[in-house]
């Protein structure tokens, strides 16, 4: 007598005939799919018709995942969903449409969790995997984010008062500038040099190990520079023209001399100076940006001859 026996090892259609002498062993294999409508999901692809993609909607540290069922020609497939969210909590659930599963994590960390969307006798499983790390959030406010060359700035990060973690003290703070240097504190001074854009770094750490992240962006505007003889000579009582020349910065400038007295301006760029005796003259450019420079000229004064 000839005996037939089958071996289900997995609740699917396709199957693998294994003729043995008084045996017939039937392997069903479990092929799965990478789904093209979400790369993070592997689909039954022999006995799936159509599967509504899994969403992953992800706001601070809560995750809404929306799960729907399976399609056929004639029927759509209630399918039990179960959900392990990596951090000792599991949801389950049916669904017969479109539905939401929220969790919500406590703490920081980074959270592993996985989908499994059983569809019963109609053999269509599908798997989803997603991660979601959660640190704490920063704000970073700077006291003028586009200075001029040589400034001295603040730079203050802050956790948001909606945060739904609140760090536990002590806090560290470490900065990284963008320009070379660093720093720990909070708040903290800086004088960025050259003229140029730099994109920093600060991290805050808590007690727990908690750590959050945040970027800033400084942008320099360079000073003004000037070309300005060292020293002028005339004889009194002659004019003098003082020929300043200004490049760099953005125009247009203004102009500032000191002392006031014999000059046949103080706001022009060029003025006419005829003092008495020897004189230094200092000037101020301001560009545009408000970024300012110094220099100075010295009018050294012969007297006439006897």
């Amino acid at each position: 007598m000839n005996f037939k026996r089958q071996l289900d090892i997995l609740p699917l259609r396709h199957k693998v005939i294994v003729e043995l002498a008084l045996w017939t062993l039937s392997i069903i294999l479990f092929p799965f799919s990478t789904s093209a409508n979400n790369p993070n999901e592997k689909v039954n692809k022999l006995t799936c018709a159509i599967v509504d993609p899994i969403t992953e909607t992800i706001n601070a540290n809560c995750v809404t995942l929306t799960i729907g069922p399976a399609h056929y020609p004639n029927a759509t497939v209630t399918c039990n969903v179960t959900i392990d969210w990596g951090d000792g909590n599991v949801t389950t659930g049916t669904v017969s449409a479109p539905t939401d599963f929220t969790h919500c994590f406590n703490g920081c960390g980074t959270y592993n969790y996985t989908v499994v969307r059983d569809c019963g006798g109609s053999g269509c499983i599908t798997n989803y995997s997603g991660i979601l790390e959660i640190t704490i959030p920063l704000n970073v406010t700077i006291s003028n984010p586009t200075p001029c060359e040589g400034d001295t700035i603040t730079l203050e990060a802050q956790v948001p008062p909606s945060s739904t973690y609140t760090p536990v003290p002590p806090l560290t703070y470490t900065w990284d500038f963008g320009d070379g240097t660093n720093a720990t504190g909070n708040p903290v001074q800086h004088v960025y040099t050259p003229a140029g854009t730099y994109v920093g770094t600060v991290t805050v750490t808590d007690a727990t190990g908690c750590y959050g992240t945040e970027n800033f962006i400084i942008t320099v505007n360079p000073n003004p520079q000037t070309v300005l003889p060292d020293t002028l000579e005339k004889c009194f009582p002659d004019t003098v023209l003082i020929d300043l020349s200004v490049f760099s910065g953005l125009s247009p400038y203004t102009y500032q001399w000191t002392p006031s007295g014999y000059l046949s301006c103080t706001t022009c760029q060029d003025p006419l100076a005829f003092p008495p005796s020897d004189t230094m003259y200092y000037v101020t450019v301001t560009d545009a940006n408000g970024c300012q420079t110094r220099d100075s000229v010295f009018i050294d004064v012969h007297p006439q001859p006897e």
